[in-house]
């Protein structure tokens, strides 16, 4: 829910001892498609900040279709695959091409975290790279200004988010953001 401070104390502190792995779902949660009513965007949300978070990213059988049967470690196999309720492949692809491009997605750094217009903010250094996602976790759309640069404190900005439209990054940076959504600004 990123309301509470475990992942961002237990992330920082395993940082500095091997590195990360991140999972929006796994076989002791519920399945995101079933925990959110099926909706896709809130599992991308999930994908989104689990791999650019962390230095790798796996995903269980099925996430990428909205399957909704709780994940057996024991007996899951090929037929328990069920008809997909949505298909965030092509989304997760490009998710991972961004990654790509910046070692602040793809390296393990300190990241903190904030609530700026009840959107939550977290931050991530890596380098010369500095990381800024703007997540709804709200279940109504936010709208407001903010200025990222008082954030990164970097002169080069730019959206580089995956999905959705992308915003010019300025002093006066306007957001709309729907339930799910997030912003990935990158700084250098």
């Amino acid at each position: 829910d990123l309301q509470s401070p475990w992942f961002i104390e237990q992330y920082n502190q395993t940082i500095d001892h091997g590195m990360t792995l991140s999972f929006p779902e796994n076989h002791d949660t519920v399945r995101c498609a079933s925990e959110n009513n099926g909706n896709s965007n809130l599992a991308l949300m999930r994908y989104i900040i689990a791999s650019y978070i962390s230095k790798a990213t796996a995903i269980t059988t099925g996430f990428e279709y909205g399957y909704r049967r709780k994940i057996d470690v024991c007996n899951t196999n090929p037929s328990w695959n069920e008809e997909p309720y949505y298909d965030l492949s092509s989304a997760i692809a490009n998710v991972n091409k961004v990654k790509v491009g910046y070692k602040v997605l793809n390296n393990d750094g300190k990241i903190y975290q904030f609530v700026c217009n009840d959107a939550i903010c977290i931050v991530k250094s890596y380098e010369e790279e500095s990381l800024l996602l703007v997540i709804n976790n709200t279940n109504h759309e936010l709208d407001f200004v903010f200025n990222p640069y008082d954030i990164l404190h970097k002169g080069d900005l730019v959206d580089v988010s995956p999905v959705g439209m992308k915003v010019d990054v300025t002093y006066n940076t306007k957001l709309s953001l729907l339930p799910g959504d997030v912003k990935v600004i990158i700084g250098k």
